[in-house]
């Protein structure tokens, strides 16, 4: 990777003046990875491993996602779909030396639509611009307006949303079982499959850090005589839920 120029206007900036210390250092980070047009995988692993390779056991995935939302509502950094179906980002007034095409794809066209408002949770799931039942989802494959519940459409991928779920069955055996992978059920693994668990492995590592949460196991009493709460498969990968606990809001031990 060339050399980057950190200009002394970023000292005066009152954008990075807004950001925290960790935001700051990880806004200076991105200069060291991205391309000669500030451009990079907007996927918080790859993230992770180019600007943190020695810091690896001390900098997550969730970090990552958290200080790149930050950098993306401060207006330092944007967040573009493109055409290939991932997400990238790109550091707004970047000002390096150009010396080749970018190697990574321009945005797709989105008129009316301002990307800066793309809400990354710690894996960079779909955001909704606008409110109601009439808000634009805006996904990796483009510009859709569904129902503000719905999950985004599926799309021609290679997710086995099968073998996810006997290994789902197989991991988590304790938890209610998937009999009918309906377009609902089907959608939302599409989607953590394009977004967050690209390999069968991560999901068995995903399964196996659901199995620690007794919250999510059914392993803490119910309220008011309820029986306790048992997560499922379409509750795990609903995009809400899965954000949240990427956040580490469902680890506790009960």
């Amino acid at each position: 990777m060339p050399n980057r120029i950190l200009r002394d206007g970023i000292l005066t900036s009152e954008a990075v003046d807004r950001l925290g210390s960790h935001e700051e250092v990880f806004y200076r980070r991105l200069y060291s990875i991205a391309d000669d047009h500030g451009r990079y995988y907007a996927n918080p692993k790859l993230i992770r491993a180019a600007a943190y390779p020695l810091k690896l056991d001390r900098v997550s995935d969730s970090d990552i996602g958290k200080w790149l939302t930050c950098c993306v509502e401060t207006g330092l950094v944007r967040v573009y779909p493109a055409s290939d179906g991932k997400r990238y980002l790109q550091i707004v007034k970047f000002g390096q030396q150009v010396r080749a095409k970018s190697k990574f794809p321009d945005p797709l066209p989105t008129p009316d639509i301002n990307c800066e408002q793309l809400l990354a949770n710690a894996h960079l799931g779909g955001g909704v611009v606008g409110g109601g039942d009439g808000g634009v989802l805006v996904t990796p494959e483009g510009v859709t307006r569904p129902n503000s519940s719905d999950p985004p459409p599926p799309s021609a991928s290679n997710c086995p949303a099968q073998r996810i779920v006997d290994l789902y069955h197989a991991k988590l055996p304790e938890l209610p079982r998937c009999e009918k992978l309906t377009p609902t059920r089907r959608g939302y693994l599409q989607q953590r499959w394009r977004e967050d668990l690209e390999t069968l492995d991560d999901w068995s590592a995903f399964f196996a850090d659901v199995r620690k949460s007794d919250f999510l196991m059914g392993k803490r009493p119910g309220r008011d005589g309820r029986p306790p709460f048992r997560a499922d498969l379409e509750w795990l990968t609903k995009p809400a839920n899965y954000a949240k606990f990427i956040e580490g809001k469902y680890h506790r031990a009960a």
